[in-house]
């Protein structure tokens, strides 16, 4: 609460007016701060959305970048590579300009006329209370690696690359990986066959051996860690959030079958 303005006017009415001229001065000053607080308030708010605009634009650049950079890493850049990265660019809503600027920064990063180390640095800076965009970009780009079912050793490198860059520890992303994997076995196993236990196992990081007091802390650990009303909190974009959700889904699947294999 801004109360200079009431200080000021109510010393300056008593040296006139005397106490009564304080009371006046009291009255004009609340105006006068109740307009000056209302004045940065709407200063912070613009500002607040233009920072919330310079970290989306800093994050989309440097996951486009790093998402043509790791298509090509293999030597080419596959179909389903394209359309996991045109889900993407549709999940941002963008309009016809920001759609050709995501496609432009993709096809930089597949020529090497930009690399993402250049761009980390300052997404880092932008990002260090949002901790959920180091993980929503790191996941979507080694989404992008599996998209074709196969994760070659170039691949694995550079992604880990990037997980370093971002001040991923390299056994937080293996652990990464391999739920990524986990997830993706999830979906191609058929329901209630030992290959589908297997890969609920591998989607919470836990293993048969595990208690199921250290299954259900895992399980918690991760929902709360995806859980999409966090990511908007941290002004996550849309279509992170969307996959964030649709990844929820998965541990609560997984979840569940693994408790009912348990109860058997």
């Amino acid at each position: 609460m801004f109360v200079g303005g009431r200080i000021f006017a109510s010393l300056i009415g008593l040296l006139v007016l005397g106490i009564p001229g304080a009371a006046m001065g009291f009255v004009m000053g609340m105006f006068f701060d109740r307009a000056v607080a209302g004045i940065l308030a709407e200063n912070l708010s613009v500002n607040g959305a233009g920072k919330a605009e310079e970290i989306k634009t800093v994050f989309m650049r440097l996951l486009f970048t790093a998402l043509g950079q790791v298509a090509k890493a293999d030597g080419n850049v596959s179909a389903d590579e394209i359309a996991h990265t045109e889900s993407l660019i549709n999940g941002f809503s963008l309009d016809a300009d920001g759609r050709k600027q995501a496609i432009t920064w993709f096809q930089e990063g597949v020529k090497q006329e930009a690399h993402y180390r250049d761009l980390v640095k300052p997404f880092k800076v932008l990002a260090r209370f949002r901790p959920e965009l180091k993980q929503v970009l790191l996941e979507s780009v080694v989404s992008l690696a599996m998209a074709d079912g196969e994760l070659d050793s170039s691949e694995e490198a550079m992604l880990l690359d990037i997980a370093q860059c971002l001040g991923i520890p390299a056994r937080a992303f293996q652990q990464l990986l391999d739920q990524l994997k986990g997830q993706q076995g999830f979906h191609q196993s058929r329901p209630n066959t030992a290959s589908q236990l297997e890969a609920a196992y591998r989607v919470l990081g836990v293993t048969k051996t595990d208690t199921d007091k250290d299954i259900k802390k895992s399980y918690r650990k991760l929902m709360s860690k995806h859980h999409p009303d966090k990511m908007i909190a941290q002004g996550v974009p849309e279509s992170a959030i969307k996959m964030a959700t649709e990844k929820t889904q998965d541990i609560q699947d997984a979840y569940s079958v693994i408790k009912k294999s348990r109860a058997d």
